[in-house]
């Protein structure tokens, strides 16, 4: 999906979004047009990176926490990372 429909399906406006792939939050693909490609997953991973600022996290904070959540909410598990 391009930049613009993840927008709207997430309610997160695209300025944003490039935001959080230059944080590293989220990654996209390119496609021959040079236009950025998401896959399902960045729908999920967009509404985690926003309930988790929305509780006061930093960018930092959240690309250290990413590989460690599931779910909307989201919930932390116990990965390596996080044990660490």
């Amino acid at each position: 999906m391009l930049i613009g429909e993840l927008s709207r399906r997430t309610g997160v406006n695209a300025h944003q979004l490039r935001y959080y792939e230059a944080q590293g939050l989220l990654t996209a693909g390119r496609g021959a047009n040079g236009y950025r490609t998401y896959d399902e997953d960045a729908v999920l991973r967009v509404k985690q990176i926003r309930n988790l600022m929305d509780a006061g996290l930093s960018s930092e904070d959240i690309a250290y926490l990413l590989p460690c959540v599931e779910g909307e909410t989201p919930d932390l598990v116990g990965c390596p990372e996080l044990l660490a």
